[in-house]
């Protein structure tokens, strides 16, 4: 009789309620380190919100830490969905650069994101992991998507860039301004309307020197 096959549970497909689990979990998490810090959150105080258990947390995150680098992670991967639209490249570069900073920018600014930037420039401090978990999963990410669409637009003869990593990382860091910082130190927020015309100006000056 032939042996039935057998699946490795460590290496299967999560299933939606598992996949609805990890992300309970996640969210709260997220809430309780904005809320007391990360000091302060307890597994059990997670477990309290969210369910689940001790075990099921350690064999999905490996602890506390772990529960911390994935909130990163996905907050990053949130971010980024904001400017990664397959759709950019038949666009015209004022229109493409336009959706990516004000999406880039509408999200940066959410309170909840300049409280968890604030979360991981803390504990980097003795979790210098974090930070370059952090780093290599949102702004060099996000340079290398602006890289990306930069590169296209110049093989199709839209723009003329030498550099394309220098122009990607010099547009995000016009698109943010002093926004972010305003946000991260005074929690002053930008009404939509002046994010807008802020990230147009911002379009209008990075073409002045790229336009073909």
């Amino acid at each position: 009789m032939a042996q039935a096959n057998t699946v490795d549970p460590s290496t299967a497909a999560p299933t939606r309620r598992g996949q609805q689990r990890r992300q309970a979990v996640l969210d709260a998490a997220l809430a309780l380190f904005l809320e007391q810090g990360f000091a302060n959150t307890s597994l059990d105080k997670i477990i309290e919100r969210a369910g689940g258990s001790r075990r099921t947390i350690y064999q999905t995150f490996g602890g506390k830490e772990g529960l911390l680098e994935a909130v990163v992670t996905e907050s990053c991967r949130e971010i980024l969905s904001q400017i990664s639209a397959t759709e950019l490249d038949s666009m015209a570069p004022e229109a493409a650069l336009t959706h990516i900073g004000e999406r880039f920018l509408a999200v940066l600014m959410r309170p909840e994101r300049s409280a968890l930037f604030r979360l991981v420039v803390a504990e980097s401090t003795h979790a210098p992991g974090l930070g370059r978990l952090f780093m290599e999963a949102g702004p060099v990410r996000a340079q290398e998507l602006v890289c990306d669409y930069l590169g296209n637009a110049v093989a199709a003869g839209k723009l003329v860039i030498e550099d394309l990593t220098v122009a990607a990382s010099q547009f995000l860091e016009m698109v943010k301004g002093d926004l972010h910082f305003r946000a991260l130190f005074y929690g002053e927020l930008a009404d939509p309307a002046y994010q807008q015309r802020h990230v147009r100006s911002a379009v209008n000056i990075f073409l002045s020197g790229t336009l073909s």
